[in-house]
């Protein structure tokens, strides 16, 4: 896999994560508080959320092949 397709799909997951994981708090809290005071959080969290799911792709690409078990 080329680096170009690592950042490529690297993108992809984060903006999918994000983009899920900010409507699902946004729908949360809607009737709850203020916008204001939950938009923040949702960001945050997304963006945390979306910055591990990349990490867990890299380390996943990254990953030395484990070693075949011996019979």
């Amino acid at each position: 896999m080329s680096e170009e397709e690592w950042d490529a799909e690297a993108n992809k997951i984060y903006d999918e994560t994000y983009s899920k994981v900010y409507r699902d708090e946004m729908k949360r809290f809607r009737d709850q508080r203020p916008r204001p005071w939950y938009e923040a959080e949702a960001q945050e969290l997304a963006t945390n959320m979306a910055e591990d799911a990349v990490k867990e792709y890299l380390s996943l690409l990254t990953r030395p092949p484990a070693d075949k078990e011996v019979a």
